[in-house]
This record gives C-alpha cells, structure tokens and sequence, in this order.
C-alpha cells in the first residue's frame, strides 16, 4: 500500500512543482475600477496648458438590445494646468480618483488659444504615448472647451452619440465639412505644400427645445486652416461652400438651382470628379479645374427643362468654389491644394521654383469648369425639351 502511495506523489510532484511557477490574478483590476477618458481638450490660459478630459459611465451607455435611458446621462469633465502639457495631464491626475485609461479617447478639441499658441507640444506628447491611437476626430472650437465637452444628444443618450464622436453618419447625409482623424491631420500638416484643414465644432443654443426650453447641441460651423504647424485662418461655413464640390468625400449635398433672384430647384450632388491642371507660364502657374458630379432632383418649384436645370446648377456649383477660392486668396491661404497637385505631379518644378517659397496665386490664377449629370428626379418626371 505504502509502494502505491508512493507511486502516486512522484507521478504527481512534478504537476504540483509546476503549479508553483504559475503567475496568479492577484494584481486584477475590474473594469468598473478604472476610469476611461472618452474625450480631451486642451486650451492655452495665461501662459499655462490647460487640458481637460471627458468621462462617462459606461454602466449608463446603452446597446442596441437595451431600452433607451430614461434619465439624463452624467458627463464628467476634468481640468488640469502646467507649464507644459504633460505636466497639465499630471496636474489632472491628482484629482482622477482612479487609474486612466486613454484607449477610448475618440474625439480631441483645440482651443483657439491652442491654435495660436501652436499644436507642436500637443501632438508630441499625443504621439508618445503607446495606449493613445491614431484614431481620435480632431475639431478646433471658438468656444470654451469644457463647455463642448459636456453638452449631451438628445433621448438622455450618452455623448458618445453626439456628432463630436460620430460625425460620419450626419455627414453622409449632408456633406459640408469633411470629418478629420489625428492621422490624416497630422499627415496633411507635414506634407509639403498642404493646407491642413481642422472642423471648427461649436455650440448652437437656438435650433432646438426641450419641453420648451433651449438646448445646447453640438454643430460644425467652419473650418481652421493651417501651413505647416502654423494656424493662419477660420472661415465660416458660409464662406467655403465652394471646398464641398472639391472634396472626394462628399456624398450628398445640396444645389439651389437659381437665376438672379430666381429659385427653380434644388439638387443633391455628390461623388464629385475633381481634375486639376496646371499651366505653366515661365516663373508663373495657371491651374484649370474641372469638376464633374451626379445630382439628384429634390424639390421642384419652377419646373425648367432638364438641360437648363443642369447648366444652373453647374454656374451655381462653379460660382461657389470660385467665390470660396476668392475668401481664401484674401487671407493667403491656398484651399484648394493648388501648390500640393504641383508637388504630387511636378515635383521638379515644384523643387526649382517653390521649394524654398510659397506658391503665389492670383485670383486669375484658376479657372473652373464644372459638369452636373442629373441622373434622376425621382418618382416625377422632369420637363425634357
């Protein structure tokens, strides 16, 4: 009996010896011990960073199985200062309660403080920092960032819901201002010969009630441009209506087809063709645009023969990218990345002439052609003659 015991513990020593060697669970954190910054902002106040970060609970975000929450959703925003940005996070970090994780961060505002101060600093520390992606939508703002970061959709749903974290299903419905990730900003503000481009995000007060009273959502109102690191503009949405047409990402957007004063129609365009070409005159660069774009009927109210309706619409669309074109040349700013397409395509004139300099435009310096294909008017027929 004693030989069979013994058996047995040597056959099972070595299980029980190696068990040993095992790491355990004994440094475990839960989930709901660990706070999850899900936004950050960063301002620039009397020579100091200032950086603030959005939490939320996750226990109140619902899934498309749950029902829609019935009472208002918390948003928690920090503060932190420092002489640097590193040292405003810290700052931050004595008041956080709990650890922080940066891997849900999904939207990042700038101040225009910020902007002017510059985001070099910023972006050093952003890019350093193994547990923050690539991946945050990037937004300047005119107005105060904590104030941004705590406005909430509508339902009661979390902020996470709000254009500020999805801004790519409203601007398939409508596309205006082309929503930016940190990559593909970070990537235009190194490219030679770019004009990056940063959505101005703000707070509209006035569009929307809540059992009569006045609430806050979030809106796209423009744009800040930037050479290089260096922020050198803001326009308003009603000064770049003529960029959507230049854009490849433009989905849907609206044409008012007029003459004079006259309203016939209106037309959503969208998939636009864009073909720049450069025409070189000694020292000096002409460009020809030519813009081709599909449309769709949406609202008739003159009915027009459907070759006219095409050509108004084509002389609005043109109108609107030179007058935009015309906005940006006021300030020096090249928004339709004229001297880029010379650096893609024509590198060695571009090094010759330009490599040490900025391109110079002159409101002659582009001419547009723009084509509307109106492919359907939906269910109503169309006047063809």
């Amino acid at each position: 009996m004693m030989k069979r015991f013994r058996r047995m513990f040597l056959a099972a020593a070595p299980i029980i010896a190696s068990s040993l060697l095992l790491t355990g669970c004994w440094d475990i954190v839960d989930p709901q011990d660990i706070n999850y910054f899900m936004a950050l902002g960063f301002d620039y106040e009397d020579g100091q960073f200032v950086v603030y970060a959005q939490m939320i609970d996750f226990a109140a975000v619902t899934t498309p199985e749950s029902d829609k929450p019935t009472e208002h959703q918390t948003v928690w925003v920090g503060k932190g200062k420092g002489d640097t940005a590193a040292s405003a996070f810290n700052d931050l970090y004595n008041t956080v309660q709990r650890r922080v994780i940066y891997s849900h961060v999904g939207a990042i505002v700038f101040s225009e403080n910020m902007l002017n101060r510059g985001l070099q600093n910023i972006f050093d520390v952003l890019s350093r920092y193994q547990e923050l992606r690539y991946t945050p939508w990037v937004y300047g703002t005119k107005a105060k960032v904590d104030e941004v970061l705590n406005v909430s959709p509508f339902f009661n749903l979390s902020p996470l819901a709000s254009i500020l974290h999805q801004p790519k299903e409203i601007y398939r419905q409508k596309s205006f201002i082309p929503p930016t990730m940190m990559r593909q900003f970070l990537t235009d503000i190194r490219e030679p010969g770019r004009t990056a481009i940063l959505p101005s995000i703000d707070i509209n007060k006035s569009d929307w009630k809540e059992d009569k009273k006045a609430k806050e959502m979030l809106q796209l109102n423009g744009i800040f441009t930037f050479d290089s690191y260096k922020y050198n503009g803001f326009f308003r949405m009603d000064e770049i209506l003529g960029l959507r047409y230049v854009t490849p990402a433009t989905e849907r957007t609206p044409v008012v087809v007029r003459h004079q004063d006259k309203v016939y129609s209106e037309v959503s365009v969208g998939n636009p063709k864009v073909k720049i070409t450069p025409i070189f005159e000694g020292d000096r660069v002409r460009f020809h645009m030519l813009v081709t774009m599909k449309g769709l009927v949406i609202e008739v109210i003159e009915p027009i023969p459907e070759r006219e309706m095409e050509r108004l619409a084509s002389e609005q669309a043109k109108e609107e990218i030179l007058t935009t074109y015309e906005n940006a040349l006021e300030k020096n700013i090249d928004i339709y990345q004229l001297e880029h397409q010379l650096y893609l395509k024509h590198t060695k004139w571009w090094k010759e002439h330009l490599k040490e300099r900025k391109l110079t435009l002159y409101k002659d310096s582009l001419e547009v052609e723009v084509k509307i294909d109106i492919l359907s008017s939906g269910k109503l027929k169309l006047i063809t003659e």
